[in-house]
């Protein structure tokens, strides 16, 4: 029974890759900043920790996009170059992540707001497969 569930799911992603049906999800960022100094990001988050009470997770600057299995409010430096869609090249400070249809990312933006006013919601397909 075990070898039998074993060559099916082996077949199910065999499957998956060839006809391109690999798990993605549409991921919405609240984004309040962006810029090409990191130690410039690291200020506005520590700052931003302050005025919206969230926390900071720094992630130690993971190459896996924020929004796989992490997703909620907190402070993050992300390298836009891990996301998808995103201009090359910048430090993103995000305070907020979810499914691009969870209707609380605009209250999110709206609250951002009140202290960045540039705030932004910007959204990125994130691979929620298999990572080996």
């Amino acid at each position: 029974m075990k070898v039998k569930f074993t060559i099916f799911l082996s077949l199910l992603l065999i499957s998956n890759i060839i006809y391109g049906q690999e798990e993605y999800a549409e991921i919405g960022y609240v984004i309040i900043y962006s810029g090409k100094n990191y130690e410039a990001s690291l200020i506005v988050a520590k700052e931003a920790s302050e005025k919206l009470d969230y926390k900071i997770d720094l992630r130690e600057q993971q190459e896996i996009p924020r929004g796989r299995f992490n997703n909620g409010n907190y402070i993050s430096i992300e390298a836009s170059s891990d996301y998808e869609g995103f201009s090359k090249g910048y430090y993103i400070v995000i305070i907020s992540s979810k499914h691009k249809d969870d209707e609380s990312l605009k209250p999110d933006l709206l609250f951002a707001k009140k202290f960045y006013k540039d705030a932004y919601i910007k959204t990125s397909k994130v691979y929620l497969g298999c990572m080996h």
